[in-house]
């Protein structure tokens, strides 16, 4: 495969398999952004929420996006623009399984699908990437 035909339109992403996430990774999280709202790490603030247990933090799922795609770019290129949109809540315990799909090329920039499925293959979140290539592949 050529370079040029890694970043064409229809060109699937490796994905990205991570998890179980646990209450520790969760902890981490909330360190990490210094947001300590305790439905994340505290199961009868988030049973009194009415959830199902302690959710996977959004900006958690979105650093998962660009994860996956920083791995993919392997330096040939960067993130300009990433957006989310959150379908439904993961939990606490749950395996992810991030994927990526080549939508469209002009010249240097790409748009990205991306998708975020849990192990009951349901669709928790979207995401959309837009990328600038460091050179003319």
């Amino acid at each position: 495969m050529s370079a040029a035909s890694h970043f064409e339109p229809g060109r699937e992403l490796p994905p990205l398999s991570t998890g179980p996430i646990l209450r520790h990774h969760l902890v981490e999280w909330c360190a990490a952004e210094n947001d300590y709202f305790n439905i994340h790490y505290d199961d009868k603030a988030a049973t009194a929420m009415g959830l199902a247990g302690c959710p996977i933090q959004g900006t958690y799922k979105f650093a998962l996006f660009s994860k996956m795609i920083e791995v993919w770019l392997a330096g040939r290129g960067r993130i300009v623009g990433l957006s989310a949109r959150y379908r439904m809540p993961d939990f606490e315990g749950a395996s992810l399984r991030i994927e990526g799909t080549v939508l469209k090329r002009e010249a240097r920039r790409l748009t990205v699908e991306l998708s975020l499925t849990n192990e009951a293959g349901q669709r928790t979140t979207d995401g959309l990437a837009q990328i600038e290539l460091y050179d003319e592949l």
